[in-house]
């Protein structure tokens, strides 16, 4: 019996020393290290310009961190899937010719799959220039309609137009048609028409449209001229020159023949093309009415001097004096009429020039 009691004794000991070592061979044992997953890289995005022209190129560059490998959507070609991209833009990516607005997209992943948030960016594409297609008249007493029409006194007179890409036009020039023709259908084209009565002189009707960038600025079409000839006596409804279906004439309307080309009055106001015609008929007469005339008289003076010299010496160095000096007043003659013509070209004068 004493015997059994150790025996039982030993294998208890036996059990919860083996348990004990155990325990303590696990817990001072190394544990593994985990495997610590690397946190989700970032992209960033750019363009420059972020608005252009129709036609027109955007540079998108970009920068990741964190990133094994990036991916890019519409980047070489519009609505196209994602493809390969450097980690970094060295010198950006041109996007273009573009004709309509553009989304880039980009998105990196990590060393562990783990994908960034997507950056984007969109370019926008300014709408083209504004067009005037068609500006005609046309009156019961005219027999034709078109850019230029001859009517009866007192007859009404119909200006009709058709114009792409503005949103709104002006009319020029009566004050029965000058204002603002407003887009009221908001599509790209729209056209319009007003009456006019009781034409009792022969006016100049001007067109011209506006359109709004996206960044608000303001695109001007080339200005369109409508010509209206009251006739004379019961002459009228010729239709002289109303076949003429070029309606973007875009050359300055005549006026008065006088020194002042404007009368002052709301038919035929003055106006900044007024002072430049003003400017170019004064700039007319002295180069041509004045210089040229005088210049060849001097000349002529000046040859009658050498011919008749007598072989005088203070003669021929007066008649040579006179030569030159005539000649470098005709040059600074020229050269002023350069300098006018650029002046006004650059301030906004197109209409026609006189000598050259």
């Amino acid at each position: 019996m004493k015997k059994n009691t150790y025996l039982k004794l030993f294998l208890n000991g036996a059990i919860v020393s083996t348990v004990l070592l155990l325990f303590f061979a696990f817990s001072s044992a190394p544990v593994s290290a985990q495997r610590t997953i690397s946190p989700k890289p970032t992209i960033s995005v750019y363009a420059n310009p972020k608005i252009v022209d129709k036609g027109g190129t955007s540079n998108v560059t970009w920068n990741s961190i964190g990133a094994k490998s990036c991916f890019a959507a519409n980047i070489y070609a519009d609505n196209t899937q994602n493809v390969s991209v450097d980690l970094v833009s060295a010198n950006g990516v041109d996007v273009g010719p573009l004709t309509k607005d553009r989304t880039v997209s980009i998105y990196c992943l990590n060393a562990d799959g783990v994908k960034s948030d997507t950056a984007s960016v969109t370019i926008k594409v300014n709408p083209p220039d504004p067009v005037i297609n068609s500006f005609t008249a046309s009156s019961p007493s005219s027999k034709t309609s078109g850019s230029s029409i001859t009517v009866t006194p007192g007859s009404s007179v119909t200006l009709s137009w058709s114009v792409t890409g503005a949103n709104y036009c002006r009319g020029v020039g009566d004050s029965a048609w000058t204002g603002t023709k407003q887009n009221t259908t908001g599509g790209q084209t729209f056209t319009g028409n007003q009456t006019l009565n009781n034409i009792t002189e022969s006016k100049t009707y001007a067109l011209v449209c506006d359109n709004q960038t996206i960044d608000l600025q303001t695109q001007e079409s080339p200005a369109s001229y409508v010509y209206v000839t009251v006739a004379s006596g019961n002459n009228g409804g010729n239709g002289n020159g109303g076949g003429n279906n070029n309606n973007n004439n875009n050359s300055t309307p005549p006026g008065p023949t006088g020194l002042v080309p404007c009368t002052g009055t709301s038919e035929n106001p003055c106006t900044w093309d007024s002072i430049m015609k003003l400017i170019n008929k004064v700039v007319n007469f002295i180069l041509f009415t004045l210089a040229v005339p005088l210049a060849a008289i001097m000349f002529a003076y000046a040859g009658g001097l050498l011919m008749f010299s007598g072989g005088e010496a203070s003669k021929r160095t007066q008649a040579k004096k006179i030569i030159i000096n005539v000649a470098i007043g005709l040059v600074i003659a020229a050269g002023a009429w350069v300098i006018v013509h650029t002046v006004l070209s650059i301030v906004g004068y197109d209409g026609s020039w006189i000598g050259f």
